[in-house]
């Protein structure tokens, strides 16, 4: 039986000439865990392993061996936006259109795909479910960047 480990996340280093090496080692070396940022550890059902572990497998040999879309990747007070669904934005009210949810083909990070006034636009799904700075925004009046917003029928 076989599981797979995905991590995302950011390494933050100020040492001088630092190398992929460096970052490997930096990996295993619990040292240096304070400089990992956002790290997100993933890890699949076990599985009979069928080809992913030849060298530089298709990625979706990989993938198939996790969960729904989102599900597992993330953790939200709420639920993922779905198509057809209306938000509203904090800064001017704009109401956008979710067409749907999409990951990238080669990194996998997960966004929202929405519609404003004939225009796409895609956020990361993160940032679209983020609460509203309000250091940076004291006079905003919602608690999330966007928010499903109220159905007009009543």
């Amino acid at each position: 039986m076989a599981r797979i480990f995905r991590f995302s996340g950011y390494l933050v280093s100020n040492r001088e000439n630092i190398s992929l090496e460096d970052i490997y080692d930096d990996i295993s070396n619990v040292g240096y865990a304070e400089n990992w940022q956002q790290l997100h550890i993933e890890q699949s059902e076990e599985f009979n392993l069928d080809g992913e572990d030849k060298p530089n497998c298709d990625l979706a040999l990989l993938t198939r061996h996790f969960k729904s879309f989102c599900d597992s990747a993330y953790n939200f007070d709420r639920p993922i936006p779905q198509k057809g669904e209306k938000y509203k934005h904090f800064k001017i009210g704009k109401i956008v259109t979710i067409i749907g949810i999409s990951r990238h083909t080669e990194t996998e990070e997960i966004s929202v795909v929405y519609e404003h006034e004939g225009h796409i636009w895609n956020r990361p799904l993160e940032m679209f479910m983020s609460e509203v700075d309000k250091e940076k925004y004291p006079n905003a009046e919602q608690k999330y960047r966007f928010e499903l917003a109220e159905s007009e029928e009543k």
